[in-house]
């Protein structure tokens, strides 16, 4: 999907999503996160945190969502 744009992956081994990505982008000095949104049934959008919306709220970078 975003081939052109000649992306890198990296891989953290963190339990907290949120604190990994945030760690991630202040030890690379990222510009700006982008992060893709998985739609969630009803059960899941009750019971389960959006990590998604934290990242938005808590990032010290721009973050871009894209819908899946």
């Amino acid at each position: 999907m975003f081939s052109e744009f000649f992306p890198e992956f990296y891989f953290m081994e963190l339990h907290d999503v949120d604190e990994a990505i945030s760690r991630f982008a202040e030890d690379k000095k990222v510009d700006f996160i982008i992060v893709i949104h998985k739609e969630q049934n009803l059960f899941s959008r009750l019971l389960v945190k959006s990590h998604t919306k934290k990242l938005i709220y808590q990032s010290s970078v721009p973050v871009l969502a894209l819908h899946e």
